[in-house]
């Protein structure tokens, strides 16, 4: 499942689940673009999202289309956690979810996390999951 994450000022439905505008758009915008990462299901991707966010994340579809759906983590986006908490954290969460322990994972976390930090000013933070 690919997770990709998007940070606006704006609602665009149209725009999140359309791969083509999304990139149109977002990839130049501000130089801030897109990050993406990859969870092997949904449950490993809520995972993932509970630990960047330092909380229980709930999941409600803002659109959802063609086996695409946009959530809004706008109202997560200040619980990010630091490079330092991920460091000292990273080794007893994959311990208790049972998620992989590769370089692939810890990246994947290290681009989230850095995203969220730099695009904070952002009105929203969403996350498409196709």
């Amino acid at each position: 499942m690919d997770l990709i994450f998007v940070a606006t000022d704006t609602i665009e439905f149209d725009v999140l689940l359309d791969e083509d505008k999304l990139i149109e758009k977002y990839m130049m915008d501000d130089n801030r673009g897109l990050e993406s990462a990859y969870a092997k299901n949904e449950e490993d991707a809520i995972k993932t999202l509970q630990f960047v966010f330092g909380k229980n994340v709930a999941l409600n579809d803002l659109v959802a289309d063609n086996g695409k759906r946009a959530i809004d983590l706008s109202a997560y986006k200040g619980n990010v956690i630091s490079f330092e908490e991920l460091e000292e954290k990273y080794a007893a969460w994959i311990e208790s979810t049972g998620i992989e322990n590769n370089m692939d994972t810890y990246g994947h976390l290290i681009f989230i996390i850095g995203y969220a930090k730099r695009n904070i000013e952002k009105k929203y933070l969403y996350v498409v999951f196709q």
